[in-house]
Order: structure tokens, then C-alpha cells, then sequence
């Protein structure tokens, strides 16, 4: 799940299903909050920002990232993400360690993290897996010890453990700060129901128009 299309967030919010989702005004009121909303905080976002022009979907140096890792069955490097509003939301793969035998090590996956919080300027991380819990809830992983399995046959075919990537976040933060870890699971080859999609949406807005960092959103790859 990795849009290639330069504008796919702000595209999905033109696009995505009339929904509703309960808001609560000032004055106590609520109304449903619509795709009309949600688009109309988009451009208001974008022009309050000063975000550049959407590069064109054939400029692949505009949305290029350089993280990658050497597949261990010889087949090549494999590139993690690429931006899709270049410094401000970045999709790509689940950033630390994942099932697959032919996946990134512990240490590719710790330098991919440094390398989002430092250099990318990440400071939110959106997964959207039903296989994960959220980062940051704790008691989930050390249940675990800190790693997530498929469950039988899945496990036949995807050996390896989806690691917690939370600690290497915060532990690449130069400032000290702790990332904002949102979860947003959705079942692998389904789609969110537009309440809950026009939620995420808006929280990612929220997040930029506030200018909080730039955003990784991941899925498994």
C-alpha cells in the first residue's frame, strides 16, 4: 500500500465517500462533519501552510527518499517510502523489522527510523495495520516482548516478527521529544468506513496545519 501519485492525500480527500462523523461546536451544537468539511480544511490547510505546488507524477526526484536496504535474497535494494507533499506527508512501509524472510534486519530498520526523525523531520508516524497494535500502547507489546507474529498458515509463509518501532523513534528524537504514534487498523485488502476515515483524515490535517513535523503513513509495504 504506497500511493505513487504525488497528490494521493490531498486527492483521497477530494474523493473519498460522503460520511459522517459526530463534532462538537463551541456553543454545545453538533452536526455531521461531510466530505465538504474535510476538503474545504484541506485547501484552507494548504494555503494557511504555504505548501509548494504538488510536483507533476512523472517527477520522481521531487517525491524521491534515499532509504533503502538490501534484500537478503539477493534480488536488490528495496526502497522503504517516498514523499507525496515533499516534507510534510511521506508514505512507505512498516518502518521497523516485518515478517517476511526477505525483509529489512533489526539494524536496517533502526537506521530507516533515525533517518525519518532526523533527516525526514518526522515527528508523526500513522500506521494503518489490523496485524499491530498501536505504538504506543505499552501493556499490548510487552505482552509480546515487543513482537508481533502472524498467526498459522500466514506464519508458514511470513516466519519473522513485526518489531515495535516506537523506542527507536523516540530514541532518534534530537530534541527529546516523543513522536505522535496515531493507529488507524484497517483489515489487509478491505477499506475504512467513511466515519472513520474522515476521522484520520482530519487528524492529518490537523497536523499540518499546525506544522507539527512531517507525517509517515505505513501500512505493511
Amino acid at each position: 500500500m504506497r500511493p505513487s501519485i504525488p497528490s494521493a492525500l490531498f486527492g483521497l480527500l477530494s474523493s473519498t465517500a460522503v460520511g459522517a462523523l459526530t463534532r462538537e461546536f463551541p456553543s454545545g451544537t453538533s452536526r455531521a462533519l461531510s466530505f465538504a468539511d474535510v476538503l474545504r480544511r484541506a485547501e484552507q490547510a494548504r494555503a494557511e501552510v504555504a505548501l509548494p505546488p504538488l510536483p507533476l507524477p512523472h517527477d520522481d526526484g521531487a517525491l524521491f527518499y534515499p532509504s533503502a536496504y538490501a534484500r537478503p535474497d539477493g534480488k536488490g535494494m528495496r526502497g522503504y517510502c517516498n514523499w507525496i507533499i515533499p516534507g510534510k506527508i511521506m508514505v512507505g512501509q512498516y518502518p521497523g523489522r516485518t515478517p517476511e524472510s526477505w525483509g529489512p534486519t533489526e539494524e536496517d530498520a533502526n537506521q530507516h527510523i533515525a533517518s525519518l526523525v532526523r533527516d525526514a523531520g518526522v515527528t508523526t508516524f500513522c500506521c494503518l495495520q489490523s496485524e499491530v497494535p498501536p505504538q504506543d500502547d505499552d501493556k499490548a507489546w510487552e505482552k509480546s516482548d515487543g513482537e508481533i507474529y502472524l498467526s498459522y498458515p500466514s506464519r508458514a509463509q511470513f516466519p519473522r516478527s513485526f518489531s515495535r518501532y516506537a523506542p527507536a523513534a523516540i530514541r532518534a528524537s534530537p530534541d527529546g521529544t516523543t513522536p505522535t504514534f496515531l493507529h488507524a487498523p484497517t483489515e489487509d485488502l478491505s477499506i475504512p468506513d467513511s466515519v472513520s476515515l474522515l476521522s484520520l483524515l482530519s487528524r492529518l490535517i490537523e497536523i499540518v496545519e499546525k506544522d507539527h513535523g512531517a507525517i509517515y503513513l505505513h501500512c505493511w509495504g
